[in-house]
């Protein structure tokens, strides 16, 4: 938003500095009444009489004399416009590049709380396979326990994946509002 409102004030400024340096043509005229007598009608009166009313008329015709600096100018302000045509370019080109990357990353971020969960569901099996040979004596309290960490890990990692996810949906969230996505 910001590289299209500079685009557009570069734009006007281009139309600004051209127009400012083209030669001017103007025609102009006055007419006043100088009655000098207090009452209105007396004093309309008298200005038209041969010494009383003013009347002007003219041309007037501007031209900047310096053709060099002016050309200068003009390609200065056409330079300016295309530089905020070329920032407004990279802009859009950046903002969707970083939504191919945002739907990317939770395309990625959906497959690994997928198998988080894969993985929990396997360590929750094999630790209650672990209790029952506990119960039965046929290992050790802290193999029990190793297993125990292990799926309290796997049970972290899918909430790690689920945080992602939404965090970048909610990045993603910020783009649609703004109306960038593609």
């Amino acid at each position: 938003k910001a590289a299209e409102a500079q685009l557009k004030a570069s734009e006007a400024n281009a139309v600004t500095l051209r127009e400012k340096s083209k030669p001017q043509l103007d025609l102009f005229a006055q007419y006043a009444l100088n009655g000098r007598q207090q009452a209105w009608s007396d004093s309309i009166g008298d200005s038209y009489r041969a010494g009383r009313p003013t009347l002007t008329a003219g041309v007037k015709f501007v031209m900047p004399l310096d053709l060099g600096t002016l050309s200068d100018s003009r390609e200065g302000a056409s330079r300016l416009e295309r530089a905020a045509q070329l920032g407004l370019a990279q802009k859009q080109y950046e903002e969707k590049q970083q939504w191919t990357e945002l739907t990317e990353r939770l395309k990625e971020a959906k497959e690994r709380f997928a198998l988080a969960e894969v993985m929990e569901q396997a360590q929750k099996e094999k630790l209650e396979y672990e209790r029952k040979r506990l119960k039965q004596g046929r290992t050790t309290t802290f193999q029990q326990l190793v297993i125990e960490q292990e799926y309290t890990l796997s049970g972290l990692l899918r909430v790690k994946a689920a945080a992602e996810a939404l965090t970048t949906r909610a990045q993603m969230k910020l783009y649609e509002v703004n109306e960038v996505a593609p």
